[in-house]
């Protein structure tokens, strides 16, 4: 993220109000150019393996508009780069194309150093992209680049050290308890991405900050008990969990797509990349961060209308797969086919960029990171429980933001975390899941999965796989499964947890159905008798 100010002077607006008055009087006076000259200067930003396959892709573009001369500077940083086109405009000077990051719009446009697309990106033509690259080029309702890659966290695995990629949240954890080492960060950031597979989200669709609507506190709460796994790291230092992924201290590493080409180089074959776990209502969601061309507010609208032309073709299917293919770049044209046998991290990447959340160009989201990096990593220090630490700061977001908190129904229950629930008798399947919906509206940040099974099935399940089995809280069933189950020794006696007044309010003979072995094990629900059933045309009073 970037947070910077920048007072244009007064002769960059008049060029500013000059040009586009020009533009327009163009416009009006025929079409555009179909004989393009002229020339481009492109900053870029891009190391030597990916200069050398742009260069390449120039020399096509050149073929091509033979009268568009194209001069490229190449900086070390996207940093550097930055702070040399801010300069550079401020004076009337600078490029006519930037490759920038989707961060960078808010305070390049605020400043004017950069025009919108206008009516050169046509809407048809803008159905190429990915929604959710283009809303992050999008400011004030007004397009203001053309996207040509996309970035968000991925799982990155050592295959010397594992064979395949955990697919759930619950696998991941195995394969640490299993001994190969899982490393996260743990910044806001940096982890975010499992607050949607718990169901939650950062904004509604009216930027209101939507933390405390489920998710987050779950997420938070499996981040603890993760932590305290012998085989998790968690830490927010991210460049000494890479160093240790790729000196093969590390199984598995949650980390930026950003880095694939120096994991790549780093590991060669031995690295694997996939999509991150999913959770139990979910798919994860990493933010989502869009690398795009945009446009000087200085230059001419002529070299405007060349550097339009260069990134429509840059990043038209063809460019777009030779990037994808030579340097990684997971693209955003929509049109472009990843094959996932010959282009696996890629096509991890693009897979996970679909449930990926792009975050709105929303003014303070710098303070925002930070507001609420300090609330998670309470919660994660012990010093503040979940449920009110994401009560406190989603009201002090959107404070921040300027949007009242809105009136909810306060819920006494404070209580955060998953139930696993395993449902034996089939004709109570439907109606228990009515009974969970309705405890969803009591304890909002419990997230209760049910699952159906027999008792083969549940028995067999503790034999083969006892860690999955010690995962599950809850089951319901009939006694005939209570007594099964017991023999296997795979229930809990719950006598010291039940108050026994509450058992007053329970048949007698109802509590001695689930008591064995001078203990307690299990609440009854419901009760089943032989009865006498009756025809009422045919009998007017049963004896």
């Amino acid at each position: 993220m970037y947070a910077f100010h920048v007072a244009p002077s007064v002769r960059l607006l008049r060029l500013l109000a000059l040009g586009w008055l020009v533009m327009l009087l163009l416009a009006g006076c025929g079409g555009r150019n179909t004989n393009p000259s002229g020339r481009i200067l492109f900053w870029h930003d891009w190391n030597s393996e990916e200069s050398q396959v742009l260069d390449a892709v120039l020399t096509k573009f050149g073929e091509i508009n033979p009268d568009i001369v194209v001069k490229t500077q190449t900086f070390a940083s996207a940093d550097d780069m930055l702070d040399e086109f801010i300069a550079a405009a401020d004076s009337g000077l600078g490029p006519d194309l930037l490759i920038a990051r989707n961060s960078w719009i808010p305070a390049l446009v605020e400043a004017q150093l950069i025009k919108p697309t206008g009516g050169l990106v046509t809407p048809a033509e803008q159905a190429d992209y990915m929604p959710a690259a283009l809303n992050a080029l999008t400011e004030d309702g007004q397009l203001y680049g053309i996207p040509e890659s996309v970035d968000t966290s991925v799982l990155f695995y050592n295959k010397r050290l594992t064979d395949r990629a955990p697919t759930t949240l619950d696998e991941l954890l195995n394969e640490a308890n299993a001994g190969r080492i899982v490393a996260m960060n743990s910044d806001f950031v940096g982890a975010f991405w499992g607050v949607q597979a718990f169901g939650g989200g950062l904004f509604a669709e009216d930027q209101r900050v939507v933390l405390d609507e489920g998710g987050f506190a779950n997420w938070l709460e499996w981040l603890r008990t993760a932590r305290e796994l012998p085989g998790v790291l968690l830490d927010a230092n991210q460049e000494l969990l890479q160093s240790q992924f790729l000196d093969g201290e590390i199984a598995y590493l949650v980390a930026d797509s950003s880095v694939i080409s120096d994991m790549v180089a780093a590991l060669g074959d031995d690295l694997g990349v996939a999509p991150l776990p999913a959770g139990p209502v979910g798919s994860a969601g990493p933010f989502l961060r869009t690398q795009g061309f945009v446009f000087s507010a200085i230059s001419a609208p002529g070299q405007t209308e060349n550097a339009i032309l260069l990134a429509k073709f840059l990043t038209n299917a063809e460019q777009s797969a030779t990037f994808a293919r030579e340097i990684l770049h997971a693209p955003a044209n929509l049109d472009v086919r990843i094959n996932p046998r010959l282009n696996p991290m890629v096509s991890a990447l693009m897979s996970q960029a679909r449930t990926a959340l792009p975050v709105p160009n929303v003014e303070n989201i710098d303070e925002i990171v930070r507001i609420a990096g300090e609330a998670q990593t309470k919660v994660l220090e012990g010093v503040v429980p979940s449920a009110q630490a994401v009560a406190e700061v989603t009201v002090a977001l959107n404070q921040l933001l300027g949007i009242a908190p809105q009136e909810l129904a306060q819920s006494s229950c404070q209580l955060v975390g998953e139930l696993r629930i395993i449902v034996l008798w089939d004709e109570a399947s439907a109606a228990f899941q009515q009974l969970t919906d309705a405890f969803g509206s009591v304890c909002p940040a419990i997230i209760v999965e049910q699952q159906a099974m027999t008792l083969d099935e549940l028995r067999t399940l503790a034999q083969s796989m006892p860690d999955a089995f010690d995962r599950i809280d809850l089951i319901l069933g009939e006694q005939d499964a209570l007594i099964a189950l017991l023999q296997d020794d795979l229930l809990l006696d719950i006598t010291s947890l039940v108050n026994t007044d509450n058992l007053q309010r329970y048949w007698p003979a109802a509590i001695s159905a689930v008591r064995a072995r001078s203990g307690l094990y299990g609440i009854p629900m419901s009760i089943d008798l032989t009865a006498l059933y009756y025809n009422r045309a045919l009998v007017e009073q049963p004896a």
